[in-house]
């Protein structure tokens, strides 16, 4: 959760229904994972999780088997062999875990058998076609296991490690099937105010609602009306359009905001004619979907009218139809209505890369834009690939995944502390938010005491009861805010005052944060005090802010530690370059535009390159040469061996986080 309000909400939600600290862990994990402001190397989209991996290793069959000849397979069996082996080390991790449940050690069994096998049986489409037929199997019975892991583990939670790679494939199964964040949120608050116990099935029919027809409506601008527009939908999308001022008297799904829609659309319409001099025309244009939840059915409905569009574009040369922002979604079988229009969430002053044109990242920089923009997921997940080759680093892959990986160290460690402020925050607003809606509740009741005493009514005894009641809800909602301000707003102060962090949590220089994760030899008396106030801010917090301090304690305590998680991330980043990669050829040479992992990897390569740019931005802000970024990245690989290599001898003490990946320090440089 990065947001102070809802973990508040949450913390009274939990805190009602007397939830253990195993569960908040299980969900914390789940819902930070699923946060779309969260970091690449901890969101559902980041690679590693054996739910991915899997996913794509039953594509790279399948895609191959479709082809008319081993020639024109793609990817080529090496590559595809390689993201075998990838999913073959993700589902081993799994299994640490899991090695008694059946179906998990089934599909072990056979990714290993494949790698055994090599990468001489990839080569015919025949036989990736019955290899395919065999991991989809697999793959289904995997995410089956996982929902029932997710259910076993919120009822007997067991260690924090193994939930958390639980919530990392629970988060992931979501994403696929594009549950919509907000929306899920919604729905886990709602699960939360139930009378009733919640069961772990409850909880993953939360997660992962089953599919229902869902009613989309998406303006389309440029054309009133598409000729036979129904015959090219699916089958059973009852595809139906409307002109924005003729809207049907009958129509089931909701036809006040189907108005409101219609009516919004026709003025807009009307003004940009004017504006334009000209003629300006739109149409509605509804049909079915079916989606886990409204958000998913927005999504997918988009795509799909998007997809259509391509016709009336090729079968008109001088046409320029897209889709309006706007999108109404309503549950066939709920009734219920949601409004979608864009991205809503903006900053007051959105601010550039770097405040300057570095000529090394101008193309790179303009050909993720477009990938951002577009909306074909595997379009956009080829177009991450090109941005990566605008910028010089397609034969700079390795070093790629050795710079990413220590600036996911960075990220991660910073992040430590932003997660353990929100939750203290959190906590400490529940608890001031209890005390005001308490002192709320007796104030009506002493409005009405006193009307009745200056009317010279006797005061019934139930009034004189309901304020008693309240004054002592009062008092200890007072008595819970005073352990509250102890408990939380105190250590954390200490923690901001040592860390030197802003009123918003920024921390100015993150080397102190790592003093107060890793202690050096010599501890001096401030430092001490910063210390003891994280060991009691962890204890208080409890939940998924305090597992994620604890692991990053322990981890950097243990120089072995340290660098095996860096090594792993690398590997992840690796094995996410070499899927955008495969991606990249799939949808150019082969022209296959949508993959049953589509959602995953346009989020995941849009958050790879948006991370490549944060630090190639930073490097050409501070950096007093103008290198090409392929050298760039080239000399921060080295830098990651450099640091590796000195992690053995001097352990995390050494590392400069502060400016690990920067042009002003070597990373090892610390004073």
């Amino acid at each position: 959760m990065s947001n102070v309000g809802a973990e508040a909400e949450l913390v009274q939600r939990f805190a009602q229904r007397g939830i253990g600290d195993g569960q908040q862990v299980l969900l914390g994990g789940i819902l930070r994972a699923l946060d779309p402001r969260g970091l690449l190397t901890q969101h559902a989209a980041s690679p590693g999780t054996a739910a991915v991996a899997l996913s794509r290793a039953h594509a790279v069959l399948h895609s191959r088997g479709t082809a008319a000849s081993a020639q024109a397979a793609q990817p080529y069996e090496d590559r595809a062999f390689r993201i075998q082996i990838d999913a073959k080390d993700a589902v081993d991790r799994v299994c640490a875990f899991a090695a008694s449940d059946q179906r998990l050690a089934d599909a072990k069994s056979f990714l290993h058998k494949i790698v055994n096998d090599g990468a001489g049986k990839l080569k015919q489409p025949a036989q990736c076609r019955a290899l395919a037929k065999v991991v989809d199997g697999h793959r289904r019975d995997f995410q089956d296991a996982i929902a029932d892991l997710t259910a076993h583990a919120w009822q007997s939670p067991p260690s924090d490690e193994c939930l958390a790679w639980i919530a990392a494939e629970a988060a992931a199964l979501c994403l696929a099937s594009e549950r919509n964040y907000d929306l899920l949120l919604d729905d886990v608050h709602a699960l939360l105010r139930w009378p009733d116990p919640i069961g772990g099935k409850d909880l993953v029919d939360v997660l992962l609602p089953a599919a229902a027809p869902f009613r989309v409506v998406v303006v389309v601008e440029g054309a009133a009306g598409l000729a036979t527009a129904g015959r090219l939908m699916p089958a059973g999308a009852d595809c139906v359009q409307f002109p924005v001022d003729g809207l049907p008297e009958k129509w089931a799904y909701g036809k006040a905001e189907l108005a409101a829609l219609a009516t919004l659309v026709k003025e807009r319409m009307k003004q940009r004619g004017k504006w334009a001099g000209g003629s300006s025309k739109a149409v509605l244009l509804t049909f079915r979907v079916p989606a886990c939840d409204h958000g998913a059915a927005m999504l997918i409905g988009r795509r799909k009218a998007a997809e259509l569009l391509d016709q009336y574009v090729a079968g008109h040369r001088l046409a320029e139809l897209r889709l309006g922002e706007e999108t109404l979604v309503c549950g066939e079988t709920t009734g219920s209505t949601r409004r979608f229009a864009g991205s809503l969430s903006a900053p007051a002053a959105a601010k550039p890369l770097t405040r300057h044109w570095p000529p090394q990242l101008r193309e790179g920089m303009r050909t993720a834009h477009i990938a951002r923009s577009t909306q074909g997921l595997t379009a956009s997940t080829g177009l991450c690939w090109a941005t990566l080759e605008a910028l010089g680093l397609k034969s700079k892959t390795q070093a790629l995944a050795k710079t990413l990986s220590l600036q996911a160290l960075r990220q991660q460690v910073t992040s430590a502390y932003q997660e353990l402020r929100v939750a203290a925050l959190g906590r400490h607003t529940a608890a001031t938010s209890a005390l005001a809606s308490a002192e709320q509740r007796r104030a009506k009741v002493l409005r009405e005491y006193d009307r009745a005493t200056a009317e010279g009514r006797t005061v019934p005894p139930q009034l004189q009861e309901v304020e008693e009641a309240c004054r002592k809800a009062v008092e200890a909602r007072t008595r819970e805010c005073a352990a509250a301000e102890a408990a939380f707003r105190q250590p954390l102060e200490v923690l901001d005052r040592w860390t030197e962090a802003s009123g918003r949590g920024r921390i100015a220089d993150v080397n102190r944060w790592l003093d107060v994760l890793a202690p050096p030899p010599v501890v001096p008396a401030d430092l001490a005090e910063a210390i003891s106030a994280l060991d009691d801010l962890t204890r208080a917090v409890g939940g998924w802010a305090a597992h994620v301090v604890r692991t990053w304690q322990q981890r950097l305590s243990d120089t072995e530690a340290t660098t095996e998680w860096i090594k792993e991330v690398e590997g992840r980043f690796k094995a996410a370059l070499e899927w955008l990669y495969a991606t990249r050829n799939t949808a150019l040479h082969e022209g296959r535009f949508e993959s049953e992992t589509g959602t995953l990897d346009a989020l995941g390569g849009r958050a790879l390159v948006d991370l490549t740019l944060e630090v190639l931005g930073n490097w050409y802000q501070h950096a007093s040469t103008r290198d090409q970024a392929s050298k760039v990245v080239s000399d921060l690989g080295t830098r990651q061996k450099s640091i590796l290599e000195d992690l053995e001898h001097k352990g995390a003490r050494g590392l400069n986080l502060t400016h690990l990946t920067s042009p002003t320090s070597t990373g090892l440089d610390r004073p």
